[in-house]
C-alpha cells in the first residue's frame, strides 16, 4: 500500500492521490489527441473542447465533493481549490460535467455526439481502469478489487468490440453503450460495499443512488437490445 503523502513543497503537501490524477488526465488527453489525428475531425477546436470539458467536469466533480464533505472543508473556503494540498473529486460529479460538457459542444458544433464517444472511448475506459488500480495502491479493499476486475472487463470488451467493428459486423458508433455502461455500472457495484447506505423504498437490497444507476443501465441495455434487433431485420426490396 503507498503512503498518500508523497513530499511537501514550498510548504504544501503533495499527495499521490492528486499528482495521480494529474497523470491521469494528461493520458487522457494524449490518447484523445492520438485518436483526432484519425479522423477528418479538427484537432485544435476538439483539444480545445476536451479541455473546456475536463475543467467543467472537474469543477462538476470538486463541487459535488464539496456538498458531500462539508466538514473537510470547514477550517478555510480556499480549500476547494487547493486539489493537491486537499485532495478529493467526485467522480460521478465528474463525468456528469465531462459529458454533459461534449454533449453541448457536440450541438453547437453540429458534429454526432456518437462520433465524439466513439474518439473518447479508449480515453475514458483505460483511464478509468488505471485510476482504480491507483486507488487500490493507495487502500486495497475487496470492493476496489471488483471494481478493477469490472473495468478491465469493460477494457478488454472495447478491444473486442472495436475488432467487430473492423469486420463490419457492428457499427463503432454504438460503442456509447460500451462507454456509458462502463461509466455507470461501477458506481450500481460499488454501492453495495458502502457501510451506510439509504435505501430505496425500504427494501434491504438497493440504496437510492443505486436505484438511478439501474435505471440508467436498464434503459441503456433496451436501447441496445432494440437497435440490434432492427439491424437484424431484413432490407426490404424496391
Amino acid at each position: 500500500m503507498f503512503k498518500n503523502l508523497l513530499t511537501t513543497l514550498f510548504g504544501l503537501n503533495v499527495y499521490f492521490y492528486g499528482v495521480f490524477l494529474v497523470f491521469c488526465l494528461f493520458l487522457f488527453l494524449f490518447l484523445f489527441w492520438r485518436s483526432i489525428r484519425k479522423t477528418s475531425f479538427s484537432e485544435e477546436r476538439l483539444v480545445d473542447a476536451l479541455f473546456v470539458a475536463g475543467l467543467v467536469g472537474l469543477t462538476f466533480g470538486r463541487g459535488l465533493f464539496f456538498l458531500l464533505h462539508p466538514d473537510y472543508f470547514a477550517a478555510s473556503a480556499l480549500r476547494f481549490f487547493l486539489l493537491f494540498s486537499f485532495p478529493g473529486v467526485s467522480e460521478f460529479g465528474f463525468w456528469t460535467g465531462f459529458v454533459l460538457s461534449f454533449f453541448v459542444y457536440s450541438r453547437r458544433q453540429k458534429n454526432k455526439f456518437r462520433s465524439l464517444v466513439e474518439l473518447l472511448a479508449l480515453p475514458i475506459i483505460l483511464v478509468r481502469f488505471l485510476f482504480s488500480l491507483g486507488e487500490i495502491a493507495l487502500a486495497p479493499n475487496l470492493a476496489q478489487l471488483i471494481l478493477s476486475l469490472l473495468l478491465l472487463v469493460f477494457l478488454l470488451a472495447y478491444f473486442a468490440f472495436m475488432r467487430l467493428a473492423k469486420k463490419g459486423r457492428v457499427q463503432s458508433t454504438n460503442v456509447i453503450y460500451l462507454v456509458f455502461g462502463a461509466l455507470i455500472s461501477p458506481f450500481f457495484i460499488i454501492d453495495f460495499f458502502k457501510p451506510q447506505r439509504l435505501y430505496f423504498f425500504g427494501q434491504r437490497i438497493l440504496a437510492v443512488e443505486q436505484a438511478f444507476y439501474g435505471v440508467v443501465l436498464l434503459i441503456l441495455l433496451a436501447v441496445l437490445i432494440v437497435n440490434w434487433l432492427r439491424g437484424r431485420k431484413p432490407n426490404k426490396k424496391n
